[in-house]
């Protein structure tokens, strides 16, 4: 019960408390990002669809690219100003620069890693599932 939590926010009269589900069920198979509009404050972070990934094949993945399954993010300060708004608009973009996954698809020119691989990288809107 509410008497038990260790940590709890009120917004507009309502408690939330954080929870934790594993999702296996074909939701789960839609990619997400976390997405903070408008920028300025924590409360407005939201996970949004990004596309669905439950027919995506080798043929959709650009010949020079891979698609993976992210595992692990990157938080970084950068992260924490852009959300807040406190970044020059030049520099403001999407959350996450860097994560480590498996990698779900290789395109045609890729010949270093493979499907199932390990992997780690840089690139944008890492704070996402795909």
């Amino acid at each position: 019960g509410p008497a038990a939590e260790n940590e709890a926010a009120l917004r507009g009269g309502s408690m939330h408390v954080r929870r934790l589900t594993l999702r296996r069920s074909p939701a789960a198979l839609q990619s997400i990002v976390l997405t903070c509009e408008p920028r300025g404050s924590f409360a407005n972070l939201k996970l949004e669809p990004r596309g669905d990934h439950s027919s995506r094949d080798g043929n959709e993945v650009a010949p020079t690219e891979v698609s993976i399954a992210v595992h692990a993010v990157g938080l970084n300060f950068r992260d924490v100003l852009d959300a807040l708004g406190e970044l020059p608009s030049e520099y403001l973009g999407t959350l996450g620069s860097d994560c480590a996954g498996m990698v779900e698809h290789a395109g045609s020119q890729v010949a270093h890693i493979a499907q199932r691989d390990a992997c780690f990288g840089i690139s944008n809107a890492c704070l996402a599932s795909h």
